[in-house]
């Protein structure tokens, strides 16, 4: 059985969360938008 790394990869962790950080770095204006309309 491999040993647990150190560190884990964000993408590991729950893929949504390297999603989000696409969606924020390429497409900033549209996720304010949807955002604030969802709040």
């Amino acid at each position: 059985m491999k040993p647990p790394s150190k560190a884990e990869v964000l993408n590991d962790i729950n893929s949504d969360i390297v999603n989000l950080y696409r969606v924020i770095q390429n497409h900033l204006e549209e996720f304010i938008k949807q955002f604030k309309w969802a709040l």
